[in-house]
């Protein structure tokens, strides 16, 4: 900068200097070498907020100056009147101006005494820098930095990055905290770090971090650390490789994260895990011990009260008594239900289901089924239509289990439709690969809630306090179980007070065409 051009008392007055600062889009202003204000362009009354007077105002024409910590700095203070009065320019300062209207900016200023050929201090000139826009970076990046640093806190984790060639270690304020280290007194090493491993785990992480480097690839460990307090914690590293221009690896970095609590809970877990499939396999185990050692007396009751129904070996002697045999066969018949229901749940979360599979008549099973099935429906009048196509095809699965879901499905019907009621079964059209039979009732419904939740064990329609049907609640459960074992699927569509529609989804490949199968028998 020219000193003899910005040393001319009449600076202000000068149009091609006053000109080219006025053009410049920094403040500039300038003092005589008393620190009165001599020119100042639009950028200084726009950073000031005001209009000093010229030959009047002093220093600055800032309608207050403070330090960047807040403190209030005198105008004679300030860094334009120190360099007038030392007769030396001044850099590295940072002020703040407060306009009239109370905003603050904070800035740099550039003060720099102006002399005469002679060398003699004839004023100065000041270029004050804007550094809104850098103090509101700088605040942000402090707030990153301690969201950073509260996020890797809570996180238990931080970050590094590791010189290969010298080995030094540069650790994040997360890491310093895992390891117990202080950010100032602790300068981070390899070796050091591998110190701090457990010695059963040093070989086995010396290996992976080998193979990291020969292969480039991103890598993970886990590992126990010793902190200098002796506390042990479980560490877990991914590292990501660095090259340089020839393609070597030359750093390492990535996060580390304490994981001891996870991997705590994870082992607690397991051993719940255990327990609970132990305690389960020993209920299903008690569960068909039972069901066997409940069979055998059930059997003979239901035996013998049969002989007493029949008269065998003579008359009772008593109507009634024939009423308490009968009694005593039907409770027996239905106590074997529900041994039979429970035995059943048992295998089928064990899953011990095991099918013995033949072609079955298909409308011979439905029939049988209907007519197990509705027993009870003689009192109450249901009218029960079973609808087949001609001829009704084999079906390829276990009859027993078939039957059982069948009478499972029909009882339902019956036993929640009420009387005068109809109840349809029928074999539908085959659609995607599936063949459906739908058992279809007129009777109470159910509401949209509950259906979800009836395919659990011991689920009901009605809540147990308010129950007018009897039922242990597993047949849903065991009859889509069973028909889920023979690779097909349940569903139920009902509506309360107009009643349900249950249907069996079958694979198409378990149903042969009835000629086919008699083909096939006769040349057997």
């Amino acid at each position: 900068m020219d000193t003899q051009i910005f040393g001319s008392p009449a600076l202000g007055q000068d149009v091609p200097d006053h000109a080219l600062l006025q053009a410049m889009p920094i403040a500039v202003y300038t003092t005589d070498e008393a620190g009165r204000i001599t020119f100042y362009n639009e950028a200084a009354a726009q950073l000031w907020g005001h209009r000093p007077k010229l030959g009047e105002d002093r220093w600055c024409g800032s309608w207050r100056l403070y330090w960047p910590d807040g403190t209030p700095l005198p105008h004679d203070e300030c860094p334009m009147a120190v360099a007038l009065r030392e007769n030396r320019p001044i850099r590295n300062a940072e002020a703040v101006a407060e306009r009239p209207d109370g905003t603050r900016i904070p800035f740099v200023p550039y003060p720099t005494p102006l002399r005469d050929a002679e060398g003699r201090l004839t004023g100065a000139i000041n270029m004050l820098v804007d550094i809104t826009e850098r103090k509101q970076s700088e605040l942000a990046l402090r707030r990153q930095e301690h969201e950073l640093h509260e996020a890797q806190r809570i996180a238990r984790m931080g970050h590094w990055r590791l010189d290969i060639a010298s080995g030094g270690l540069a650790w994040s304020a997360g890491i310093h905290l895992l390891m117990g280290t202080s950010q100032a007194g602790h300068v981070p090493h390899l070796k050091d770090f591998i110190g701090r491993v457990h010695p059963d785990d040093r070989r086995p992480l010396l290996r992976a971090f080998a193979a990291c480097l020969r292969s480039g690839r991103t890598s993970q460990w886990e590992f126990r650390v010793r902190n200098d307090d002796g506390r042990e914690w479980v560490a877990w590293i991914e590292g990501c490789c660095e090259s340089d221009d020839s393609g070597k690896v030359s750093a390492l970095f990535g996060i580390c994260q304490d994981v001891t609590e996870q991997r705590r809970m994870q082992a607690t877990l397991r051993d719940a895990c255990d327990a609970a499939q132990a305690a389960d396999r020993a209920k299903s185990t008690f569960l068909a011990c039972m069901s066997h050692e409940l069979r055998t007396p059930l059997n003979a009751i239901i035996g013998f009260s049969d002989l007493l129904q029949s008269e065998i070996f003579g008359p009772l002697g008593s109507d009634q008594y024939l009423e308490y045999a009968a009694d005593i066969s039907r409770s027996g018949h239905h106590l074997l239900e529900l041994v039979n229901d429970v035995l059943d749940m048992a295998q089928i979360e064990a899953g011990k289901i095991s099918l013995q599979e033949e072609a079955i008549d298909l409308a011979a099973l439905i029939r049988e089924a209907a007519s197990l099935a509705s027993g009870p429906a003689a009192h109450a009048n249901h009218r029960i239509e079973i609808r087949l196509r001609e001829p009704a095809p084999l079906l390829v699965a276990d009859r027993r289990r078939m039957r059982q879901v069948l009478i499972n499905l029909i009882g339902n019907a019956v036993k929640f439709t009420p009387d005068g009621g109809r109840i349809a079964i029928a074999v539908g059209e085959e659609a995607e690969g599936r063949l459906p039979i739908t058992i279809t009732d007129t009777g109470i419904g159910i509401a949209p809630d509950k259906i979800g939740g009836l395919c659990q064990p011991f689920s009901q329609i009605e809540e147990v306090a308010a129950r007018r049907y009897d039922g242990s609640g597993m047949g849903l459960f065991i009859t889509k179980a069973l028909v889920e074992r023979h690779g097909g699927d349940l569903s139920i569509v009902s509506k309360p007070g107009e009643g349900t529609a249950v249907t069996v989804s079958l694979p198409s490949h378990r149903f042969v065409p009835m000629f086919v199968e008699t083909a096939f028998l006769i040349r057997a």
